[in-house]
């Protein structure tokens, strides 16, 4: 509940503690402790049964866990720089680890040793991300600072440079494991693009983050995934905001439909009685905060307003006045939180 009304009700900042509230906190348990790597663990990542994980640090080495916390597998990678990342590929029955460093190389690794040497490839930048469709189970993916994302099939051991981003650094990427056609890349600038892979030339979509004020550090982005069907993409932007973009719109009329449908429909509109005293009090205690250019506090008030109103017009109108608070205050995201106000206006 409080996560839902921090996102409905609204919050002052000073109340950014409640996140660590303790019933959320109680939720986290703290099963096992490992000593894993000599150095910093840079990576972790779940075998398809959630049975293995594997870990790649800056001590060069991948190691292999069981749920037990068991090193069942030391890896000496070959690398000669820290690794970033580490897959399982899909069509290695959990023997086959692929790795990437900040070398510039792509391994591949048998950990039974059927293979004396891993499988290496080249790139031009730090690869700093790798990724896996389990659909498509011999091929595996990589991201690197020399602006490519390149493709990579196992059974010829063939690589093929997939995306060109232009000279931008590709940070982070991610497929969607529901429709692996879809690939989203985190790039040294703020956009997110979403390409399907099977036609790599542009971009079918681009996630704009709507606030232009964003501080310069704020600028690059450094994670991005999305939801299981790609209904939704998660961006992290510098050490600031995180963003949950929406990339299918659900079957919900739109306000322009509703609007007509209004229009020609012949049912009387209801008319509205009297109000609880709750209400009306913090809706002109919102009134007189706004008035005298105290924004915050009148988003604050119009949201326990929102809480407190019973019908679609009261909604209406209090979503347009919090959406002007947000224009107004102009804080990060407030430009967003503005038009999301707009479009969920229920009228």
């Amino acid at each position: 509940m409080l996560l839902d009304n921090r996102e409905i009700v609204g919050f002052f900042p000073e109340r950014y503690r409640l996140v660590d509230e303790d019933r959320l906190v109680q939720r986290l348990d703290n099963t096992r402790t490992i000593k894993a790597h000599e150095a910093c663990v840079n990576t972790l990542r779940w075998n398809r049964g959630g049975t293995l994980l594997a870990s790649g640090s800056d001590d060069r080495r991948i190691k292999v866990w069981n749920l037990a916390g068991d090193c069942l597998t030391s890896v000496d990678t070959g690398h000669h720089a820290n690794v970033f990342a580490v897959e399982f590929l899909p069509a290695g029955n959990d023997r086959i680890l692929i790795s990437a460093a900040g070398d510039r190389l792509v391994k591949m690794h048998d950990i039974d040793g059927c293979r004396e040497e891993p499988i290496t490839w080249k790139t031009g930048g730090r690869v700093k991300r790798l990724a896996t469709a389990q659909d498509e189970p011999y091929l595996f993916w990589s991201a690197a600072e020399d602006s490519h994302v390149r493709e990579y099939d196992t059974r010829t051991n063939e690589e093929k440079k997939l995306i060109n981003m232009d000279e931008k650094r590709v940070k982070s990427f991610a497929i969607c494991q529901g429709r692996t056609e879809l690939m989203a890349v985190a790039t040294d600038e703020a956009p997110v693009p979403i390409y399907d892979r099977r036609k790599p030339d542009k971009p079918i979509l681009t996630c704009v983050n709507a606030d232009d004020r964003c501080h310069g550090n704020f600028t690059y982005t450094t994670h991005v995934s999305f939801d299981e069907m790609g209904t939704e993409c998660l961006v992290n932007q510098g050490c600031g905001p995180i963003y949950l973009f929406k990339l299918k719109s659900d079957d919900r009329p739109t306000v322009l439909q509703k609007i007509k449908s209004i229009i020609e429909s012949d049912v009387e509109v209801p008319t509205y009685g009297k109000h609880n005293l709750a209400f009306t009090v913090a809706r002109e205690q919102a009134k007189v905060l706004f008035d005298s250019k105290k924004f915050p506090e009148a988003i604050e008030i119009y949201s326990r307003a929102l809480a407190l109103s019973g019908g679609d017009y009261d909604r209406s109108i209090l979503f347009a006045n919090r959406g002007m608070g947000y224009l107004c205050r102009r804080w990060e995201g407030d430009s967003y939180a503005c038009v999301r106000d707009c479009v969920e206006v229920n009228y």
